[in-house]
């Protein structure tokens, strides 16, 4: 499970800042290990897959502080601006209410005044966030991102998406 990109490092102190993704913000508490892997559009193209062992976790301004334990050279940290951070799902503990941007599809989406606008028919992953594709119930097709400006809750037992003012972030099908 990709759990965020890292923004910045602090070699000195084997630390990174890590952007998490949408629902991720709680995603390492309690994991010991981690796989960083080159994103996409990242300088680190070329890098092959880096598993590091976690010291400290913790939130700072919307973001995580990550610190590596001293088994991590300094110099491998410097490398890591712009790879994502995995944490493999078997260590994964979400929180109550987390979800994975893949378990929406076939979710019914509704507008915040209750109106049905489709149903989500396909997740795509990009480096930065997840985008849904959404059936429209009057035809043809729209994407929106997954972020918390656009998504307002997901209601897991019942498949049901509630977004708010989608204008801004809408991209439609010309169907």
């Amino acid at each position: 499970m990709a759990v965020g990109i890292v923004r910045s490092s602090r070699p000195a102190r084997r630390e990174v800042r890590l952007r998490p993704f949408l629902g991720q913000e709680n995603a390492l508490d309690g994991v010991q290990w981690v796989r960083l892997v080159p994103g996409r559009g990242s300088e680190t193209s070329g890098t092959s897959s880096l598993r590091c062992r976690l010291e400290q976790v913790r939130h700072h301004s919307g973001e995580l502080i990550v610190r590596f334990s001293s088994g991590v050279t300094r110099e491998t940290v410097a490398g890591m601006k712009g790879l994502s951070m995995v944490v493999d799902e078997e260590t994964a503990r979400p929180d109550e209410g987390a979800y994975h941007a893949a378990d929406l599809e076939g979710f019914v989406v509704r507008a915040n005044d209750g109106t049905r606008l489709g149903n989500v028919v396909c997740v795509y992953a990009s480096g930065l966030s997840e985008a849904i594709e959404i059936e429209k119930t009057d035809g043809g097709t729209m994407l929106l991102p997954v972020i918390e400006q656009v998504i307002e809750s997901v209601d897991l037992e019942q498949g049901v998406i509630v977004v708010g003012d989608v204008a801004p972030y809408v991209v439609e099908d010309a169907d």
